[in-house]
């Protein structure tokens, strides 16, 4: 007979995360001025890192929650989504999450997430005091 923990256990399906900037867009630097490389509106140039974005649909396939959490401000909502949507991201994220500038961690514990990928090395510390495993993403454009 099955135990009400392993009962409720396997009926939680197990969840990941991903950050945005740095992440899954890659920030083009420009090492000349120090800043990141801008467009004509002054936002920030960059490019889908096909790796992660094979991860993100792995992870789907295999039949995580799939969650985008950044800690940009929900104003970017609609420019972040248009790049998952251009970048064929969309179908596979579960929800993409917002936290305005606040740390990662608590959000990560609230969604369940078991494992998240990030540039941050100081948000990969954090989510490790709340046993969340944080596997850091290097980007070679910086």
């Amino acid at each position: 007979m099955q135990s009400f923990k392993e009962h409720i256990m396997q009926d939680k399906q197990r969840a990941v995360s991903f950050d945005f900037d740095n992440t899954i867009f890659k920030l083009h630097w420009d090492k000349e001025n120090n800043d990141f490389v801008r467009d004509e509106r002054g936002d920030p140039t960059g490019e889908l890192n096909t790796d992660i974005a094979q991860k993100i649909k792995d992870y789907r396939v295999k039949g995580y929650k799939v969650y985008v959490i950044t800690t940009r401000y929900a104003i970017w909502r609609e420019e972040t989504e248009n790049f998952l949507k251009d970048n064929n991201l969309w179908g596979y994220i579960d929800d993409l999450i917002f936290t305005n500038g606040a740390w990662k961690a608590q959000t990560c514990k609230k969604h369940g997430v078991e494992i998240h990928y990030d540039d941050d090395r100081d948000e990969l510390r954090r989510l490790g005091y709340k046993g969340i495993k944080g596997i850091l993403v290097k980007n070679e454009n910086i």
